[in-house]
């Protein structure tokens, strides 16, 4: 069967008549190519049972729940689907068919028909991670909804659980795992930042509910280096208590640089596919903790600069624990911090255990 059919002409969306991400053979992660336990994927069964139909097969492959930060997109299974959508659209069927283009033709209701034919595709940093398969009506009006244009620079969610839902035919094809919306949201960085800076703003009064305070490097440096250091840092103290005094910190761009800089830094890595523990709880970091950006916020405005983000299982009991700690050195003296907490990533919806608190290991 040939491949399908991708819809969209950017690097996340390839043009009308291109292939859809090449893809690794059978037990291989569609990021790296190694196998699949190395991204925790479990219960995959391959080759099909003889006389087994391929989409029975491909959903016996099963993996655990994703949060995964990238873009949805659609491919037409087939060229004749394509075909069927330029007549129904009233396109020319060689014209180049737009995430927006489509969303507009599949949410016409004499059009639905067509909506549960397109294979849904889910991509990070423009590598196919998965094959979103609708289970109601509800997820396919919620993944039509979630199409955006191209250009647009919203940032997409999924959150989703396995799925052995049968795909359409054509999309099985893809060698990915299936998995089945529990929630797809979007929003724009700009508005994301403003979120932010409302929840640092409301707890500036007593900022050690939000984050601790970064203090001086190690705990032991001498009183007289603690005040070169503030001597140093005082102009950035003093423009962020002008700057909240007059409207807090959201109408500060440097602000909105720095939630952005972290969100991409925790979402952002090239061999993230939003299905491992620590992939999710960097990625619940990024898009549920307030806290985080108010750390980050305010090593800046001590002269310190977030110079690395790593994680390390710490499961307890049944329940699967990432540590997540941040490491900042300060630009002068270059004395390094490191400030951790712990995200619960065991069940669907990932929370954080503990807050942030220094560490020294």
């Amino acid at each position: 069967m040939s491949d399908p059919v991708s819809v969209g002409s950017s690097p996340m969306e390839p043009a009308v008549g291109q292939p859809a991400s090449p893809v690794v053979g059978p037990g291989g992660c569609v990021t790296c190519g190694q196998p699949l336990s190395a991204q925790a994927m479990t219960g995959q069964t391959w080759p099909p049972p003889p006389g087994q139909p391929g989409w029975q097969a491909a959903g016996l492959r099963t993996v655990g729940p994703v949060l995964a930060v990238g873009r949805l997109r659609a491919s037409f299974p087939s060229l004749g689907h394509q075909r069927e959508y330029a007549d129904a659209a009233q396109i020319d069927p060689d014209a180049t068919v737009t995430s927006s283009d489509l969303k507009d033709v599949l949410s016409l209701q004499e059009n639905r028909y067509l909506a549960r034919q397109v294979c849904w595709i889910f991509t990070v940093l423009g590598v196919d991670v998965c094959l979103v398969v609708s289970r109601y009506d509800a997820d396919l009006d919620e993944m039509m909804d979630t199409l955006a244009a191209e250009e647009d620079g919203t940032v997409q969610v999924l959150i989703g659980e396995p799925s052995t839902g049968r795909p359409t035919p054509g999309c099985w094809d893809i060698d990915l795992p299936m998995v089945a919306p529990v929630q797809l949201h979007s929003f724009g960085l700009d508005e994301f930042a403003e979120a932010m800076a409302e929840h640092y703003d409301t707890a500036a009064a007593t900022p050690e509910t939000i984050q601790p305070q970064i203090a001086s490097a190690g705990g032991d440096t001498a009183d007289d280096e603690d005040a070169d250091r503030d001597e140093r840092t005082s102009d950035d103290r003093s423009t962020g208590s002008r700057e909240n005094s007059g409207g807090g910190v959201g109408s500060d761009p440097r602000w909105r640089s720095s939630v952005r800089d972290l969100f991409h830094r925790l979402t952002g890595r090239g061999d993230a596919t939003g299905f491992s523990d620590e992939d999710r709880a960097r990625n619940y970091l990024a898009l549920k903790d307030p806290a985080v950006y108010a750390l980050t916020w305010n090593a800046r405005s001590h002269g310190q600069h977030l110079i690395d983000v790593d994680t390390r299982r710490r499961d307890r009991g049944t329940r699967r624990l990432v540590a997540v700690r941040f490491t900042f050195r300060d630009r002068q003296t270059h004395l390094v911090e490191r400030y951790q907490c712990q995200v619960d990533t065991t069940d669907l919806f990932c929370f954080k255990a503990t807050p942030f608190t220094p560490t020294y290991d």
